[in-house]
């Protein structure tokens, strides 16, 4: 639903991103957001879409190596 060509996952790359899409009619929250361990993409997300619940993507997410 977008394309963004960011320098880094940074908090402000991702409110460019979500902050576009409530910009262009994406009103409505998702009811949940999965990803990785970006904390960029968690901090905006919570600012953008605050009741948007958050699940750490299983295989990306995780701290351990495979």
């Amino acid at each position: 639903i977008a394309i963004h060509d960011g320098q880094r996952e940074s908090e402000t790359s991702w409110l460019e991103v979500l902050s576009g899409l409530k910009d262009r009619g994406f009103t409505e929250p998702p009811k949940l957001a999965t990803g990785d361990g970006s904390l960029g993409f968690w901090l905006a997300m919570a600012k953008v879409f605050p009741p948007t619940k958050q699940q750490r993507c299983w295989v990306h997410g995780s701290t351990e190596s495979l």
